[in-house]
């Protein structure tokens, strides 16, 4: 069963070089993810920043509808008013908990950013501990999915359904 796994990080830009990190990991094998996203907030735009990253692009790689849901599930960068969408229902029937989507909301202050990764065979402790003997610091939080994670088994996700 897979797992996404939010590795959260103290500036805007260390998401996506985690990204890169793993995505070296991933091309020789070394570990197992099957799709990657990231969400930043630069100081002073005040907005997040989204982005589906294309690395990962074999049969089980979710398609941008499915990110798309998570990123609207996360709250607006205005006031502290929690603005959930319908979308944090939909994505709590594969075990994305609303709480978990609420931890998220919190960590992204100004000048932070998280790196959204599904993987499979426990790679998530693998990927830590590659970004941690490459000297970036992060925060991960590890949500293990109630379904399959293919395309196909997602679409009804990503519709809506």
């Amino acid at each position: 069963m897979p797992s996404l796994t939010l590795f959260g990080f103290a500036h805007a830009d260390g998401a996506e070089a985690a990204a890169w990190v793993i995505a070296g990991l991933e091309r020789r094998r070394l570990v197992s993810v099957v799709d990657a996203a990231i969400v930043s907030r630069r100081p002073g735009d005040g907005g997040f920043k989204t982005g589906h990253l294309q690395v990962f692009d074999g049969p089980e790689a979710l398609d941008g509808a499915f990110w798309k849901r998570l990123f609207r599930s996360l709250p607006e960068a205005s006031g502290g008013e929690d603005s959930f969408s319908g979308d944090s229902g939909i994505l709590a029937r594969v075990g994305i908990d609303p709480v978990v989507l609420a931890q998220v909301r919190d960590k992204l202050s100004e000048n932070s950013s998280v790196l959204f990764v599904v993987c499979r065979d426990g790679a998530e402790k693998q990927l830590g501990t590659a970004l941690g003997r490459r000297g970036i610091r992060f925060e991960r939080i590890t949500v293990p999915l109630a379904v399959h994670c293919s395309g196909a088994e997602m679409e009804p996700l990503a519709a809506g359904k």
